[in-house]
């Protein structure tokens, strides 16, 4: 597996899909069985945390949670990407 590597500083840098293919991407079924999937897996976290027969080390707990809260990011990407977007359109021509 190839090591992941991330400048701090490229996470400024734009959106370089352009907002209609940040729709199209939204609204395709791609988009819509990933969506399905994620949710499909919080649900079964969801179901981990609640059953009250599961045991969980607090650093279990900790590591659920913290899956939880990626997935629930993952799903909301291409909406923050395209409001990205949407802000640089604004920004753009208010200068």
């Amino acid at each position: 597996m190839k090591k992941l590597e991330f400048n701090v500083a490229d996470r400024e840098q734009q959106v370089l899909s352009t907002g209609e293919s940040l729709k199209a991407f939204i609204e395709s079924s791609l988009w819509q069985d990933l969506k399905r999937e994620i949710e499909v897996w919080l649900c079964e976290l969801r179901d981990n945390l609640e059953d009250p027969s599961c045991e969980l080390s607090p650093g279990m707990l900790s590591r659920l949670q913290g899956s939880a809260m990626a997935l629930r990011n993952v799903l909301q990407l291409p909406e923050n990407m395209l409001d990205s977007k949407i802000e640089e359109r604004r920004g753009v021509g208010n200068e």
